[in-house]
């Protein structure tokens, strides 16, 4: 089967799923893996694309898949649906033909589930949490359509949040609170529908509709015992914990200054101060780099600075012996894979929930961590 996914980290939290059950996994970005695999991964960054371009991305590769004869597919999507989910799926049903979606954004298990077409984290409305303040998709309200429709094109496609059957077309997103939830929606029989949803959801995917059971626990391995570079893209309350925690324990500790995290820069400065970076290395062999705190707000900031901390990695890989890359959200992942052109991973180890350890393929003594920024590294990492 093949998975597509909106974002790195969450396919690579999908591939850390078919671990747990013992699948060979094939990796790819932006492209369909090539290779003998159980599962083929192919991670996109649409999310952070455009609506327009997260339409494109998802038509052609829709094209590619069924001219390469794929016939299964799930849809990896956000668990609070940022994004353009709508589009995505819509571009993948019209080219395969499917005629409904059964979308299951919810990980009972973290406390996010959906109840009377609402969304709910630990049972406050997701328009009540820290993602209604989110940079790119805020969460304006906790209704499910409303998280869905205002973001697409396609208004006209139906939304059924609370159908029992599905006999209709559209996209069904239906109240989930338990894992026991999720098993009777995948028990229903569902004819020409396409599955969406969350790893937690796919997780159930393979048990119900696989008939698979957990092959292996996740593996002990700290990166942070040896020599590594860490990238901590997101701006999450735990990850600037742990980067105290690391400084506290001895790792180098570099923030981009605020004269980098401006709108304009000098590109020699830039380079300086990754090549002062990497003598930081040299000398320690352990270092985290991460954005200054300071608030930054000018016109397409986030893809500029993303792009700079690609090149700064770069730099310092450039001229030390890195053998282990940790990097902490989906987007800063994706810009550095393309700075490095490193499109196909070979998945070996899930550490933590979403914590995923892979192999370059074309370079097979190197090896890269992700996780998403709300997920948490695992607590021995620091003990």
């Amino acid at each position: 089967m093949t998975i597509v996914a909106d974002d790195l980290t969450g396919a690579a939290e999908i591939a850390g799923v078919c671990l747990h059950f013992g699948r060979k996994v094939a990796f790819g970005i932006n492209k369909l893996p090539e290779g003998d695999a159980d599962v083929k991964v192919i991670a996109t960054d649409s999310r952070q694309a455009g609506r327009e371009e997260a339409r494109k991305i998802h038509r052609c590769l829709a094209e590619s898949l069924k001219l390469s004869g794929v016939e299964e597919i799930f849809k990896k999507t956000d668990s609070v649906l940022r994004g353009y989910v709508v589009d995505e799926l819509t571009e993948i049903m019209d080219v395969f033909g499917f005629e409904k979606v059964i979308l299951q954004p919810s990980n009972p298990m973290s406390g996010r589930c959906i109840k009377n077409g609402l969304y709910l984290i630990n049972g406050i409305p997701l328009n009540l949490t820290p993602f209604s303040a989110d940079p790119d998709f805020p969460a304006k309200s906790a209704s499910v359509k409303d998280l869905l429709l205002p973001r697409s094109v396609e208004r006209k496609i139906s939304i059924h949040t609370m159908s029992s059957s599905f006999d209709d077309s559209g996209i069904y997103v239906t109240d989930c609170l338990s894992g026991a939830d999720m098993n009777r929606l995948l028990s229903e029989p569902v004819r020409n529908g396409l599955y969406a949803g969350s790893a937690a959801f796919f997780d159930a995917y393979l048990k119900v509709k696989k008939g698979l059971h957990m092959k292996r626990k996740f593996v002990k391995f700290n990166p942070l015992e040896g020599r590594l570079l860490m990238v901590c893209g997101s701006t999450h309350d735990q990850s600037l914990d742990f980067i105290l925690q690391a400084s506290k324990k001895g790792i180098a500790v570099s923030a981009l200054p605020e004269t980098l995290m401006k709108e304009n820069i000098d590109d020699n400065e830039l380079i300086g101060w990754a090549l002062k970076q990497a003598e930081i290395w040299n000398d320690s062999g352990q270092m985290i780099i991460s954005f200054s705190s300071k608030f930054v707000n000018f016109k397409d900031c986030s893809n500029i600075l993303k792009k700079r901390m690609s090149r700064i990695v770069h730099e310092i890989l450039d001229k030390c012996p890195v053998v282990e890359l940790l990097i902490e959200g989906g987007a800063t992942a994706f810009s550095i894979l393309g700075e490095q052109e490193w499109t196909l991973l070979n998945p070996v180890k899930e550490l933590s929930p979403g914590v995923v350890r892979m192999q370059v393929v074309t370079n097979p003594g190197f090896y890269l961590t992700m996780k998403p920024g709300s997920y948490l590294w695992p607590d021995y990492f620091l003990n």
